[in-house]
């Protein structure tokens, strides 16, 4: 389940639709056969959060001001039940903030209410000092001690602000002819500010390529999104329903090689769904 649950992730596919899917996997395997699931997308650039679960505990949610509270997330039958689909809930997660997840082993107790063990949990991690989250200190501080029922598994997540070595733009795009010339003149003039004017002639062919597609298929792009961290990225958005794939071009062919061209160019690409549409991305890797 996990092989399969980090394949449908590289898909971009949102955490209720990975969650459906895993489903259905998951009753392939054996009869009665369930597991329990959890899956959080979050996005530096608004820091946002979506997470879908399928019968684990609530996160935590730290705002870091010294505040907690659980993510009003839906339970969810665990994987396996048939009982789909799953109901995600978004959040913002505040600077120096962060999410503690966990299973349930960690508050669960024979005859121990669960709202309090809950409500202690809670408690435990406010009373923690800075940094002992993630040296496991909260284990340790667990309301279900010698007689827990299950074993214990704790992950925490820290948002982490986009630093000075990390750089977000965001441009409005026309909706017509005009939009390619326009998205390669803003990412050239934005890649020589930071310095990587090596990068710019794939960069270029990269976002002429995305804006393309969305003026043929997409009804028109939205934004031209750039983002500087790990690597640089580009991202065009649309609303057209259809996600893009790399087609089979003959060499009499006049078209169909500009999906293959960013493949072949660019670390990785891909695309994912929207309330609004779509958006499709291509990664490059940075200079050493």
């Amino acid at each position: 389940l996990r092989a399969v649950a980090r394949t449908l992730m590289t898909l971009d596919m949102a955490p209720e639709r990975v969650l459906a899917r895993l489903d259905l996997a998951t009753r392939d395997l054996e009869d009665d056969q369930v597991a329990t699931f959890l899956c959080a997308v979050y996005d530096p650039a608004d820091s946002r959060c979506t997470l879908a679960g399928a019968g684990l505990l609530p996160p935590l949610l730290l705002d870091g001001r010294g505040g907690a509270g659980f993510v009003p997330l839906p339970a969810g039958a665990p994987l396996g039940a048939g009982v789909i689909p799953y109901d995600p809930v978004t959040v913002t997660v505040p600077e120096g903030g962060g999410l503690v997840l966990y299973t349930d082993g960690l508050v669960k107790e024979r005859g121990a209410d669960l709202e309090e063990q809950l409500e202690r949990l809670r408690s435990a991690a406010l009373a923690l000092p800075p940094g002992a989250l993630e040296d496991g200190g909260l284990i340790a501080a667990a309301p279900a001690g010698p007689g827990r029922f299950d074993e214990a598994v704790l992950l925490t997540a820290r948002a982490v602000p986009l630093g000075a070595e990390t750089g977000l733009r965001v441009w409005p795009l026309s909706g017509d002819g005009r939009a390619a010339s326009e998205a390669r003149r803003l990412v050239t003039r934005q890649l020589a500010d930071w310095g990587l004017d090596d990068l710019a002639d794939v960069c270029e062919l990269v976002v002429s390529e995305l804006v393309g597609n969305a003026l043929r298929y997409g009804n028109g792009p939205g934004e031209l999104r750039l983002l500087r961290g790990e690597r640089l990225v580009v991202e065009v958005s649309d609303t057209g329903p259809d996600l893009p794939q790399i087609q089979h071009a003959d060499l009499s062919d006049e078209g169909g090689r500009g999906l293959q061209l960013v493949n072949m160019l660019c670390r990785r690409w891909g695309s994912c769904r929207t309330s609004a549409g779509k958006v499709v991305w291509a990664e490059q890797d940075l200079p050493a």
